[in-house]
């Protein structure tokens, strides 16, 4: 983190600057210990968004609100950031934002019981890192719905999608995101009663847990097998881990494990035996959860502190605590009735606004499709009227040509008539010029022959003749 701090010191870039208060926003929101200082950068990131007018990185401060939110245990919080962001990436179809924000949101829908719309959101992020070929976030998924399957009794279902991510973290080197799948696994196999298999592999997770030194494991892996110990009933033993892991979690941001964590020692002290360091954790957890307002853990901690009073003979101070106990039980069910009731009443309205949209969209797509019919119509009647004047043009152009052409064969008819005249006109007067020439011919013809017979030259007279 020094490092990122040194580059955000001595760069003018936006893009860097909004790198490397991403990076630091994460960083301190993982280690579960500095998240106000996980939220001044994510603060950093909306304000210089607003100066650049940045829509895009605006949707990145709310990622890192949603982010830390859901580390601290806020997840209605984080679900409402989550949800800006993954509406804006599935508006501008950016994939791998996309898959980040339906990752997150499935999470923390996991911490709140929405086990049906998380493993709608994990399915399809599971689709976007397929098609992303993204190893990383399929190794999470993987993890994510082993959990789900945990909390609908699929365990063998959990085993292997715990068991498929371990693998491929282990293949991607990724320590950290291995050791919570491995923890995963532990529990997994102390909720079906493999008492043995779950401590080997949560003994085996904490050793990698303090390896990588990772504080936030080491709380979680040592509260697990805590709650290991006393199902097994080495209460002694229990107690150690309990305190481990409670030590640890003081130092987080995270209320309300830390609450649980009272809330387990002071029950673990009550079955040694040990009621008054039982009574003061209990206190101190009720007291905690009272101030943060958490009904269900006000709920556990009245119960357990009414059964150890009953068991001092405090019988008054029990039935105090177990009034507040069932009045709180009852609130807590009005308050989910009311939700359930302000869900449905949304869903009405959801629907209802469906309908009225739908209803709307038909009566559009009719007026669109009669104002197509109606522009069909007009364009028909003017093709039609168009047509009518093509067909007249070429009428009225045949019979032109027709009157133009009948007018060249009267011209040239005229013209033969004409010319067969001069012919017989000529031939007439060839014929009277004959019949002129002819007496005179026919008495020169004559005499020569006369004179041929007179002159005895009777072969050229028939010559002649012939």
């Amino acid at each position: 983190m020094d490092s990122i701090k040194q580059v955000l010191k001595s760069t003018t870039s936006d893009s860097i600057r909004f790198q490397a208060y991403s990076a630091l926003s994460f960083a301190y929101t993982e280690t579960q210990m500095k998240t106000d200082s996980a939220r001044l950068y994510a603060d950093s990131i909306r304000l210089l968004a607003r100066i650049r007018e940045d829509q895009h990185k605006l949707t990145l401060a709310e990622y890192h609100y949603g982010v830390i939110a859901r580390f601290t245990g806020d997840f209605y919080k984080g679900i409402a950031h989550m949800q800006k962001f993954i509406d804006f990436h599935e508006k501008s179809k950016n994939q791998p934002e996309l898959l980040r924000g339906l990752y997150q949101i499935g999470v923390m829908n996991v911490q709140v019981g929405e086990y049906r719309n998380s493993l709608q959101q994990f399915q399809q992020a599971k689709k976007l890192a397929q098609t992303l070929d993204n190893k990383v976030r399929l190794a999470h998924i993987n993890h994510a719905m082993g959990y789900i399957c945990t909390q609908i009794n699929m365990y063998d279902a959990a085993i292997e999608h715990f068991t498929n991510s371990i693998a491929a973290n282990k293949a991607l080197h990724d320590n950290r995101n291995m050791a919570m799948s491995m923890e995963s696994l532990g529990v997994t196999y102390k909720e079906i009663g493999y008492f043995k298999a779950a401590e080997e592999k949560l003994k085996e997770t904490l050793i990698l847990v303090r390896e990588i030194n990772r504080p936030d494991g080491i709380a979680s892996v040592t509260e697990n097998l805590g709650k290991l110990y006393n199902e097994m009933g080495d209460y002694a033993t229990a107690l150690s881990y309990h305190k481990e892991s409670l030590e640890l979690r003081k130092k987080f941001d995270n209320k309300k494990e830390t609450i649980l964590g009272l809330l387990t020692i002071g029950e673990t002290y009550e079955k040694i035996g040990n009621r008054d360091l039982a009574k003061s954790y209990l206190v101190k957890g009720l007291s905690l959860a009272k101030e943060l307002n958490i009904k269900p853990l006000m709920i556990t901690a009245h119960k357990s502190l009414a059964q150890l009073h009953e068991k001092m003979g405090h019988h008054k101070i029990a039935y105090a605590h177990l009034s507040r106990y069932q009045g709180l039980q009852d609130t807590l069910l009005n308050e989910e009735k009311n939700k359930q009731l302000v869900e449905m009443e949304t869903k009405y309205q959801v629907a209802q606004k469906e309908r009225e949209i739908k209803i709307l969209a038909q009566e559009n797509e009719l007026q669109v499709t009669k104002t197509e019919k109606a522009a069909l119509a007009n364009n028909s009647l003017f093709a039609g009227m168009a047509l009518i004047l093509l067909i007249t043009g070429l009428v009225v152009y045949s019979l032109r040509q027709k009157l133009k052409t009948q007018s060249i064969l009267a011209s040239k008819n005229e013209e033969l008539r004409l010319s067969q005249f001069k012919e017989q006109l000529s031939s007439l007067e060839m014929k009277a010029l004959r019949a002129q020439m002819n007496p005179h011919f026919l008495f020169n013809c004559m005499n020569s022959i006369n004179k041929m017979i007179l002159g005895n030259q009777n072969d050229e007279a028939c010559t002649y003749l012939g």
